[in-house]
């Protein structure tokens, strides 16, 4: 087949890979259809534009904390919460 030939696959099942060389797969839809669609680079990097990754951290308590208490509606408060934690509680994130 000549570069510019073309062969329409509509409605076939691939059950192998398909090598693509240097080439790419363009005309996908702006949006994905479903879990399991093809997603373009300009749709996942619009989808992560507003991300921050931050570094893992790791919690512990080890003892308790006496001169602190809970709020009732902070970040801490939540996290303890989350994790049935009794309070006063030491959090230790590195």
């Amino acid at each position: 087949m000549a570069d510019s030939d073309t062969m329409d696959l509509g409605g076939l099942t691939m059950t192998g890979d398909i090598a693509m060389g240097s080439n790419e797969v363009t005309g996908l839809p702006s949006t994905p259809s479903g879990d399991t669609a093809a997603a373009s680079k300009a749709y996942v990097d619009a989808v992560a534009s507003g991300l921050a990754p931050k570094d893992s951290a790791v919690v512990a308590t080890t003892a308790p904390l006496s001169t602190w208490s809970a709020s009732g509606s902070g970040v801490v408060e939540r996290l303890l919460q989350r994790l049935r934690m009794p309070r006063p509680t030491m959090i230790s994130i590195r």
